[in-house]
């Protein structure tokens, strides 16, 4: 069902464009960086060293380093949240470089990055031992969340864990869960991926403790 924007009130959103970038993008020249750095670190204000982010991100492609450099000028979580956000489409392709962005931020920090993304573009497909959130009204999340059904489909080593929706625990052994997911031995396929509500689950392999949302 589409959805009817009221008459009134405020809109907050986030606009990320993922895509693949042309071959003739090409990073920001190290010179250029370092001028951006100092300029980002010498500004007295947050909001300054956002915009001057900003403006950066609507010229240049960064490799993951350079926007390592980007993030450790900023010194407030929230604001490495947005420069992650601002970063998304800017990164070249190195071999998982959001990911390697990600994994030197706060766990709050990378759970909210996930958030606002979508797993889809967060997810670490070589790694999925991981804890994921689901907004699957959203289809890029329900995608990701059948990536991992996909994945836990005939691995015994791969489960489930610690599942709720809409904040409600499901067991692995409830209806709801089997429904959901399948049950973690195989036996039972899930049901066709909702298209509604806010999902959170432990994806587990060979029983480690599943890491922070990444």
């Amino acid at each position: 069902k589409a959805w009817v924007p009221p008459a009134t009130g405020t809109l907050s959103l986030d606009l990320a464009i993922i895509e693949p970038k042309s071959s003739d993008a090409v990073p920001m020249l190290q010179e250029d960086l370092k001028r951006l750095a100092r300029a980002v670190d010498n500004c007295p204000t947050e909001s300054g060293r956002m915009t001057l982010l900003q403006r950066a991100c609507q010229a240049f492609f960064f490799k993951w380093r350079q926007a390592e450099l980007l993030l450790n000028c900023l010194s407030l979580e929230r604001s490495q949240e947005h420069a992650v956000v601002l970063l998304a489409n800017r990164l070249l392709p190195d071999a998982g470089s959001i990911h390697k962005l990600l994994v030197i931020l706060p766990p709050g920090t990378r759970r909210a990055i996930q958030k606002r993304l979508g797993p889809g573009f967060t997810m670490d497909r070589a790694k999925l031992n991981g804890r994921f959130w689901f907004d699957l009204a959203k289809a890029g999340d329900r995608t990701a969340l059948n990536v991992l059904v996909d994945q836990r489909e005939g691995n015994s080593h791969m489960r489930f864990t610690d599942v709720a929706m809409d904040g409600e625990s499901l067991p692995p052994t409830s209806d709801k869960f089997m429904a959901l997911l399948g049950s973690n031995d195989g036996k039972t396929t899930p049901g066709p991926t909702p298209k509604g509500g806010i999902l959170e689950l432990g994806f587990a392999i060979n029983g480690a403790k599943p890491r922070k949302p990444v």
